[in-house]
């Protein structure tokens, strides 16, 4: 009889483990969410848009986004993309 409870309280441990690991392999895949909202990066005043492009690479090289869209800010207050 203790044999049989050994048995199964191991088997327990066991199926608990792996549906444990499951669960953690399932949440590193849905690290990114796919959305329409686009990131904004500013950098400050006095600064220049080489300020931000190391964040910009690490989006690129994760994955998390195919393009990238520049605006230049000019002195009348207006944008300018690039």
């Amino acid at each position: 009889m203790q044999v049989k409870v050994k048995w199964l309280s191991g088997l327990l441990v066991v199926l608990l483990v792996l549906g444990l690991s499951g669960c953690m392999a399932q949440q590193r895949r849905m690290k990114y969410v796919q959305s329409n909202t686009p990131t904004l990066f500013f950098h400050g005043g006095g600064s220049s848009y080489h300020a931000e492009e190391h964040m910009v690479q690490a989006a690129e090289n994760a994955g998390v986004t195919t393009s990238v869209i520049r605006a230049m800010g000019l002195k009348k207050g207006r944008f300018k993309n690039s």
